[in-house]
């Protein structure tokens, strides 16, 4: 076949205009900016104030962080970072000031924790939350806190163990998490139980003193208040029957003479049933648990028994079962706030029965049952 003549100089240009057309489109990032002119926020802590809000955030500095300078070595603790402050009626305007004090915009992208101070988590979160569910800047994942007294106190803490202070929080919640011993919270899961009738937010409760930080336990919400703190052993049970969580190791008495057993959990499951009665609600929970024994005071058991390990197995059964008959006559009786979330199950599988109640007044007064099975694998390495 003839090649047309001027056929190169036509392909030639075919490909000058697509090329041309490609850069047109590769014109996304006009407005883009350096990470150099932001002034990254890693943490932000909110406390009551007689102005409204005093904010404080945490800033990394880039010069003094491993890396940042292109140096060896760096700084940490607070020579590493940079806390400011600002007040103002609304969360809004105590930023502006803040901004005011920095030498480049504030950038809420990279933030991991979000503090509130006890006293203003215990009037309620709602207009304060309002602006961070309108700022595309602001992470759902980024970790939701309780602090008792104030928000500032933690950002100004000073944990050893990492470079950044802050750094050391979401360290220490992300394990407590992986190993379920912490409520796995964060800003968006917050956001979604308020909007949920059937559901109330757990936030973890943190104490930072003496200038380090401990996990206390966790903070109870009914809407967008914190109507009460669960220790950490009652947090242990709670997780179980709320999010079907591992927990911590439970110790618990042996079943003859003096001394402790410890029991750690390795699998769970959990199973609730809801049944209507005259109209009226009633939840049964089953809690089943498998694990080993990882510590023996009692030296007179011998574990290599049938007849002794079913004593054991007994003895950590009822302590759980204690455990959980006081939890949930506290969230009952004292809290008056279904942190369990069995509303949501109400609501989802028998509807006609949500509808007809006013949960809020019926969850303190309703049956709660709650039992465990407790089915222990091995004793260590150690089997007597």
């Amino acid at each position: 076949m003839e090649k047309t003549e001027g056929s190169p100089m036509r392909r030639h240009l075919r490909s000058l205009g697509l090329v041309l057309l490609c850069a047109i489109l590769l014109t996304g990032c006009w407005d883009a900016r350096e990470v150099e002119e932001r002034t990254s926020v890693i943490a932000i802590g909110v406390d009551r104030h007689a102005e409204g809000y005093e904010v404080t955030i945490q800033v990394p500095i880039p010069l003094k962080v491993v890396g940042g300078g292109g140096g060896e070595g760096g700084e940490s603790g607070h020579q590493a970072v940079q806390t400011f402050t600002g007040r103002g009626s609304t969360l809004s305007r105590a930023i502006d000031q803040i901004q005011d004090k920095v030498n480049q915009e504030l950038f809420f992208g990279h933030t991991r924790l979000f503090l509130v101070g006890e006293e203003l988590a215990k009037e309620g979160i709602e207009e304060l939350l309002d602006s961070s569910r309108r700022q595309p800047q602001a992470r759902r994942r980024q970790w939701m806190l309780v602090v008792k007294g104030k928000a500032r106190d933690a950002i100004e803490s000073e944990p050893k163990m990492e470079q950044i202070p802050m750094q050391y929080y979401i360290n220490m919640i992300e394990t407590g998490v992986r190993l379920g011993r912490f409520a796995e919270e964060g800003l968006g899961a917050v956001f979604s139980g308020l909007a949920n009738p059937g559901k109330n937010p757990v936030l973890n409760y943190v104490d930072p003193k003496n200038r380090t930080v401990r996990w206390a336990g966790l903070g109870v919400m009914a809407k967008d208040r914190v109507v009460g703190v669960l220790t950490r052993r009652e947090a242990t049970t709670f997780l179980q029957i709320r999010s079907k969580e591992l927990g911590e190791p439970l110790g618990a008495p042996c079943p003859e003479g003096e001394g402790r057993l410890v029991f750690e959990p390795k699998e769970l499951t959990r199973k609730i049933r809801i049944y209507s009665r005259n109209h009226r609600p009633e939840i049964r929970v089953t809690v089943q648990v498998k694990g080993g024994i990882i510590e023996k005071t009692c030296h007179e058991l011998d574990l290599s028994k049938q007849e002794t390990m079913d004593r054991v197995t007994q003895a950590v059964q009822a302590t759980y079962q204690r455990r959980a008959r006081h939890l949930v006559k506290k969230v009952q009786k004292e809290l008056k706030a279904d942190g369990f979330n069995f509303g949501n199950h109400v609501r989802a599988y028998h509807p006609d029965l949500w509808k007809r109640i006013d949960w809020d007044k019926e969850f303190p007064r309703m049956k709660i049952h709650v039992s465990y099975d407790v089915d222990i694998l091995r004793t260590g390495l150690r089997y007597k």
